[in-house]
């Protein structure tokens, strides 16, 4: 895994989300908290959350998040579309 100091810093961060790492980390943990799951059958192998700026799905994206909170991570994939750059771009 990358060291912290390898990452290059969000160009959005304080805009759609927090860009204080310790208040992100706080809300994203709040989320996870307050989401009560209803009892799932069998067994979750995948999550589709929004990606939107935090204050508009942070609540949903913690749902979402909490079916596989305490599961050990396989691999992540984020699928989005471009949202910045022209489609040449992306």
């Amino acid at each position: 895994m990358a060291a912290l100091s390898d990452l290059r810093p969000s160009p959005i961060a304080g805009t759609w989300y927090s860009g204080d790492p310790q208040r992100l980390g706080q809300q994203v943990d709040t989320w996870l908290d307050q989401a009560v799951l209803p009892p799932l059958a069998g067994r979750v192998v995948g999550v589709v959350a929004p990606h939107a700026g935090y204050r508009y799905s942070g609540r949903t994206a913690g749902y979402a998040f909490a079916t596989v909170r305490d599961r050990p991570t396989i691999w992540w994939s984020f699928c989005r579309p471009c949202t910045i750059f022209t489609r040449r771009h992306c």
